[in-house]
């Protein structure tokens, strides 16, 4: 049986963030057709305590002449690891070096006009991989057209065609068994969380969102009778006591297709927390749902809130307005469910005002619920293709070549910069520092006692730097710099 090797690179901001890096589900989902007619080895750089020991790693992996090596990459920090994996298996073997992910789906012939990579994937690869690799075991590189393939010819770079999704309701189970699951347990209120993914795509129309172009939109679920099967399963192979479900926008399927699910997943025994929720689905649950919700197991939810200014939120057609927003922190305050909100800034046309709406909003919500945490202050990337990105394409520079890419990201000092008040590297820095440790995320996800009790002294610095906006005589940010240099 041939054998492909699928690598996960370095990411960057976010290994920082995590005691214990989250699965590579994508990859995982990927090959899930694929690994019953190939042997298939999935390595995570994110694994390893150093570089050597990491290469060390793959270069034994090389040895054993893999079919290819496919990289599952997305925008920042972590093309920058991506292409120095690429560029070593290039420059010491023969071996094709395969990209997919969001970024090269995305951007494919700017990402296959690197040297080091040959082939990209675009879009889903449930389907597109076996095809592709069983063409690639019989042609070589001298591939006919395969669609949701993007190739290097002598004429230049051709594509495939594209194609269709992939049917979830067919999809089998995700191949888990392929990593040590024991790696990637994150622990949540002294319980083991595992990933898990329901639901693919968002049925809203945000204009700055990837999934309007990876997902054309579209908005894709398992049934929960296959979801709750497939935890079934793996309890018996891994011990865990939670379910984090890494999903968009899982709340958008209704009320009573998450009621379902909740029940489901309380007759297992289990917890569960969503990374991903909007504000319009939430304000279908009354304090009674979600107090039956917080029975069922349901201990976390994300909300996109992204900016309480009306102006922004049109602009990038953000469904749900402030009050909606409050409304629905109210009825959740009567129970424990911890909430997150998320904010994005940089976008075009933004003011300082439309900042202090925010920072404002930020404050009363933790007033309103004990409950609410809010992300970082992040900074709007514009992703090719999207609606806000076609409007103001204009002033969109964007990198020209992959490897700038690299530089780019939510929280990186080399992200384009559309509002005057963020051009200062410092300013951006101090205010995703201040709101970081503005509330109680440290002490919600941090086992170091100490981390918790300097955040805990630090927070009424942070709340008042962040409400006034003075981040003058920052040392508190010289030292953050200093103990977390990935994160800037």
């Amino acid at each position: 049986m041939r054998k492909i090797l699928f690598i996960h690179p370095r990411v960057g901001y976010m290994d920082a963030q995590r005691n214990r890096p989250a699965p590579p589900l994508g990859i995982l989902a990927a090959v899930s057709f694929l690994k019953n007619t190939y042997e298939i080895n999935v390595l995570d750089q994110r694994l390893f305590s150093s570089d050597r020991h990491f290469y060390d790693r793959l270069r034994f992996l090389l040895q054993e002449k893999p079919l290819y090596v496919g990289l599952s990459v997305y925008t920042g920090k972590m093309i920058t690891f991506a292409l120095e994996i690429s560029t070593y298996i290039k420059e010491n073997s023969s071996i094709p070096v395969v990209w997919g992910g969001i970024h090269p789906s995305l951007l494919p012939k700017q990402t296959l006009e690197n040297p080091y990579i040959d082939y990209v994937i675009q879009g889903e690869g449930e389907l597109t991989l076996p095809e592709f690799s069983d063409m690639l075991a019989v042609h070589g590189q001298n591939l006919p057209p395969i669609k949701g393939v993007w190739l290097k010819k002598e004429e230049g770079i051709s594509f495939g065609g594209e194609r269709d999704f992939v049917n979830l309701h067919m999809m089998p189970a995700i191949p888990y068994e392929l990593i040590d699951l024991n790696h990637y347990v994150q622990y949540y209120n002294g319980k083991k969380y595992i990933y898990y993914q329901a639901t693919r795509g968002c049925p809203r129309q945000c204009a700055y969102c990837y999934n309007l172009v990876f997902n054309k939109g579209k908005f894709r679920a398992n049934p929960v009778e296959k979801i709750i099967g497939e935890i079934k399963n793996l309890r018996e192979n891994f011990f865990f006591e939670g379910i984090y479900f890494i999903d968009d926008n899982i709340f958008a399927l209704g009320k009573e297709y998450i009621m379902n699910l909740g029940e489901g997943l309380s007759r297992i025994g289990l917890s569960w927390a969503v990374q991903g929720s909007d504000i319009v689905a939430l304000k279908e649950y009354t304090e009674d749902d979600f107090k039956v919700l917080e029975n069922f197991g349901l201990t976390r939810l994300t909300v996109g809130v992204e900016s309480a200014s009306g102006k922004i939120r049109t602009l990038i057609n953000k469904k749900g307005n402030a009050t909606d927003i409050e409304q629905v922190m109210r009825r959740l305050s009567k129970t424990n469910i911890l909430i997150w909100c998320s904010y994005i800034i940089n976008f075009p046309g933004e003011t300082l005002q439309d900042l202090r709406e925010s920072i404002r909003f930020i404050l009363r919500l933790q007033k309103i619920n004990r409950n609410v945490r809010n992300s970082p202050f992040y900074k709007y990337t514009p992703y090719p293709g999207t609606p806000l990105y076609e409007r103001y394409k204009d002033i969109f520079p964007g990198p020209e070549k992959l490897e700038e890419w690299g530089r780019v990201g939510y929280e990186r000092k080399h992200s384009d910069i559309f509002v005057d008040h963020l051009k200062d590297p410092a300013f951006f820095q101090s205010l995703f520092l201040t709101s970081l440790l503005d509330d109680n995320k440290v002490s919600d996800f941090s086992e170091s006692k100490l981390l918790i009790c300097l955040a805990n002294g630090y927070r009424p610095i942070a709340r008042w730097r962040l409400k006034k906006l003075f981040f003058n005589f920052n040392i508190e940010l010289f030292l953050f710099k200093k103990f977390f240099p990935d994160i800037f």
